[in-house]
């Protein structure tokens, strides 16, 4: 766990650009119903709230997979505090597995505020690599 008063280096700094993306925010538990993530068509980018580091039960990483390919999907820890994950599980559904198959960890950002920076990230027509890029650098 770390405990963070100040940023350790300054943070990109966001602007608005045009448009509205359409980003939901999906909170999940141990598991995730399929049916609900292919309803989720017409989003412009996703954010995952997921338990503990950034981890679901391995029932649907192929969907999530083929969902990251089309557009950004960022997961986020749910617990209140913390940072998502980025060595520690390797199965399917743990936090290695969804950065190999394409989702973007949100670093120490909650899910919330992922959401605002994806947004404005979108807004501005960021490609896929640099949306990557900002939540690498957090």
């Amino acid at each position: 766990m770390r405990f963070m008063l100040m940023p350790q280096r300054r943070l990109q700094k966001l602007t608005w650009g045009d448009g509205a993306p359409v980003i939901p925010i999906l909170e999940v538990g141990p598991g995730m119903e399929k049916q609900l993530l292919e309803r989720l068509t017409g989003c412009e980018a996703l954010v995952l709230a997921l338990p503990g580091g950034g981890h679901i039960a391995g029932t649907n990483p192929d969907l999530l997979e083929a969902m990251a390919e089309k557009m950004p999907v960022v997961f986020a820890s749910r617990t209140g505090g913390g940072e998502t994950l980025t060595h520690s599980y390797g199965y399917a559904g743990g936090e290695v597995d969804l950065l190999r198959r394409g989702l973007i960890g949100s670093g120490w950002l909650d899910a919330r505020r992922a959401r605002v920076a994806l947004a404005i990230l979108q807004s501005c027509k960021a490609s896929r690599a640099d949306i990557a890029a900002f939540f690498q650098a957090l």
